[in-house]
């Protein structure tokens, strides 16, 4: 160990105070994000609830809906879908080819 830092078996951390500050902020920092994301994800489940109730398209195809509006990725999500497809029916469409 010497007067800088402290050694473990895979980190150096820090002894100085103003790098264990400026650590302790970013901790800090993320955990107002990671606060705020949960909130977030209980928000979003709260309007799926309410989906459930007055819609009847279920809540998941909702909730894809606008993930993929979110990320605008309509053309990778299908092209995907489009690639599963194949796959599985060409595992499963002859049933020879199971075991």
């Amino acid at each position: 160990m010497s007067d800088n830092h402290v050694e473990t078996h895979s980190l150096i951390i820090p002894s100085d105070s103003e790098s264990r500050k400026a650590l302790l902020g970013f901790v800090k920092e993320i955990d107002v994000q990671l606060t705020l994301i949960d909130a977030a994800k209980d928000h979003i489940k709260a309007i799926l609830d309410h989906v459930k109730i007055e819609s009847t398209i279920p809540s998941k195809y909702v909730k894809k809906c606008a993930t993929v509006y979110h990320k605008q990725n309509f053309v990778e999500e299908r092209s995907e879908a489009e690639d599963f497809a194949v796959l599985f029916e060409t595992l499963f469409s002859n049933p020879s080819t199971e075991t």
